[in-house]
């Protein structure tokens, strides 16, 4: 459906995001561990050195927080896309079943009349019990074109319907 180097665009995207998000953690922690020591630590010149290691890890958290947003709208992009590129393929295959049920009902229809027609034909040339028999044939002729009809509309009603429900599918995702 995507080849794989969209694929692995995503992936490598996905991954980005979690490793900034994951440095961001990291900074945060660092952060608030130079700031918990600088708070109980005796030595000023330590306690200084602790806040200016607090604030540099502040900041790199805020520079990975950055890339990570950047990221996040990469994936986001990247997902959009797919997801327009799936409707589209989507709406093509059900285009597509519903033209192909409907040239096998038309199909069906043109057998089913070919096979009335046949059926009429042989009955008007035969006797009163051979009439008969033409009659009950073009009857079964006439049934099976509506049961072809009918399983053809069914068929055709089926796709609309699998291809709505995949439309609708894709949508909510």
């Amino acid at each position: 459906m995507t080849d794989s180097k969209k694929d692995r665009g995503l992936l490598e995207s996905v991954l980005d995001v979690a490793k900034a998000g994951a440095d961001e953690l990291v900074d945060r922690t660092k952060a608030v561990m130079h700031d918990v020591a600088a708070n109980i630590g005796n030595d000023p010149e330590e306690n200084a050195r602790d806040r200016a290691d607090a604030a540099a890890a502040r900041a790199r958290a805020e520079g990975h927080k950055t890339s990570y947003q950047g990221h996040m709208k990469d994936v986001d992009t990247q997902m959009n896309s797919a997801m327009t590129e799936a409707k589209s393929r989507a709406s093509e295959y059900a285009d597509r079943a519903k033209a192909e049920a409907e040239r096998l009902k038309a199909e069906a229809s043109r057998l089913a009349d070919r096979a009335q027609q046949g059926a009429s034909k042989a009955g008007q040339d035969m006797q009163d019990a051979a009439h008969k028999m033409g009659r009950d044939a073009s009857d079964a002729a006439g049934r099976m074109k509506d049961t072809a009809s009918d399983a053809a509309g069914k068929v055709s009603q089926t796709a609309k319907e699998t291809a709505q429900d995949v439309k609708n599918d894709l949508d909510r995702s």
